[in-house]
């Protein structure tokens, strides 16, 4: 029986198996030293082996130096995983935590600072980065016009569109990573004359809010006067704390009227004793971190409280 379970890793592991694997089949030490010793398992590194009769692949190298290193397949070989057109299995790239580095002959290691495991996926049976972060690696490494070509490519297929994927230079801007730059630069060359649609701007900047700690907020929120009539409908709001947020977008509001109404309904708002807040587009690209302190300390109870006893 231990035999079949350790077929079946290695047949689902592109030929490779651990001694851990093997062991937790019910091989013991002396089995598995007998299989390399007769050559039937090749030793790739401590603890990894490949089954001679399997031949060595890239997927296999690729999932041997993470077994080997505790890594995740990265930058272009994860850019090949997740099928993005320009991008083969040729290269082979790996990231692990810093300090943990390992040199490999054939495969090149990455070290990180910025660790996310919930930025890992598994991609047949390979542990790798997610379409996010596989985007912004590359974009750290790659030149102006392979990124273009990066965005072209996940835009044809419909997996991310042109808001998604200003969410990733946001998140990963907030961290600090290179390659945020080159990717804005090529988004901004994309980015339609009426802007991002203000309903995926919405989501994009309660994604970001809940990403930092606060609670999700209410889309499309009516604000009701004390009678119960309608003042206005809100982007964004967290009832509760009577805290409104407004997306200001020049395609929805860059007219006279608009102007004037928009004003209009904030003055009516704050009377009925709400903080409004109002963001425009490059807040929320450039400065994420000030739009979310503004809204976590319009949030702090004691700040809402003190403001609402002036």
């Amino acid at each position: 029986m231990c035999n079949e379970e350790v077929t079946r890793v290695i047949r689902r592991q592109h030929g490779i198996v651990t001694g851990k694997q093997a062991r937790a089949a019910g091989f013991s030490a002396r089995q598995i030293q007998y299989r390399c010793t007769t050559k039937r398992w090749l030793r790739v590194g401590p603890g990894v082996y490949r089954h001679n009769a399997v031949p060595a692949t890239w997927k296999s190298q690729l999932l041997a130096a993470c077994l080997l290193t505790n890594g995740v397949v990265s930058h272009r070989s994860a850019a090949a995983l997740h099928g993005i057109d320009g991008f083969r299995e040729t290269v082979r790239e790996i990231t692990v935590p810093e300090g943990r580095w390992k040199s490999l002959d054939t495969v090149r290691v990455h070290q990180t600072r910025q660790w996310y495991t919930n930025q890992h996926i598994v991609r047949e049976h390979i542990p790798c980065t997610d379409l996010s972060r596989t985007i912004i690696d590359i974009a750290a490494v790659a030149s102006p016009r392979q990124v273009n070509d990066m965005v072209d490519a996940v835009m044809r297929t419909s997996r991310l569109d042109l808001s998604d994927l200003y969410a990733i230079v946001v998140r990963h801007a907030r961290r600090g990573r290179n390659g945020c730059g080159v990717l804005r630069d090529v988004l901004d060359s994309r980015m339609p004359q009426s802007g991002v649609p203000l309903s995926k701007w919405s989501r994009l900047v309660g994604r970001l809010l809940v990403d930092a700690g606060l609670p999700e907020p209410v889309y499309e929120h009516r604000v009701l006067d004390r009678f119960g009539d309608l003042i206005a409908q809100v982007d964004l709001a967290y009832p509760e704390a009577r805290v409104a947020v407004e997306l200001d977008s020049i395609a929805w509001h860059f007219n006279r009227v608009s102007f004037h109404n928009d004003r209009a309904r904030w003055n009516e708002i704050t009377l009925e004793r709400w903080t409004p807040l109002v963001f425009t587009w490059s807040m929320y690209i450039d400065t994420p971190e000030e739009l979310i302190a503004a809204v976590r300390s319009a949030l702090t109870p004691n700040l809402r409280d003190k403001r609402h006893s002036l």
